[in-house]
């Protein structure tokens, strides 16, 4: 089943077999498509797997060296929460929803989420402060396993 993965151990600790190990659990058929990010300095490595009409923008985005996000799911109210953080000053550099995610949580954190609709599993890691953020709709309908 499609979903987001997320392997956290200690600095310098091969993280690869498990998260690839995880995302072949979740690749039950060819059209899947998949992204990860590996930190393996930071010992961290995190995943996604979606639909094949899902494009990697989507489902990754990098807005620097520091910081990755993968997001598996919709969101419904995009296009207007874009445009309430482009009024409050927040800018973009895509289109993706994985980039929308990042922007939002921040510039509001928790109050971002709590106003999102769709269905939706984020996670948001780190690297230089080593903290994995991973958050899901209110729901819980989007899988997201972590190790």
């Amino acid at each position: 089943m499609p979903g987001l993965c997320a392997v956290v151990r200690a600095h310098g600790t091969s993280v690869e077999p498990l998260l690839g190990g995880m995302l072949a659990r979740m690749s039950h058929y060819s059209w899947f498509t998949e992204a990860r990010y590996l930190d393996p300095a930071g010992g961290t490595g995190v995943g996604v797997v979606a639909l094949d009409h899902v494009s990697r923008d989507q489902m990754l985005f990098r807005p620097d060296a520091d910081t990755v996000v993968v997001l598996d799911g919709e969101l419904y109210d995009s296009d207007i929460e874009r445009q309430r953080l482009k009024t409050a000053g927040v800018g973009f550099d895509g289109v993706g929803d994985a980039e929308l995610f990042y922007r939002g949580w921040a510039s509001e954190r928790l109050a971002f989420v709590e106003r999102l609709h769709g269905i939706f599993t984020a996670a948001i890691w780190n690297a230089r402060t080593r903290e994995l953020v991973v958050v899901t709709d209110r729901f819980g309908l989007r899988p997201a396993y972590v190790a």
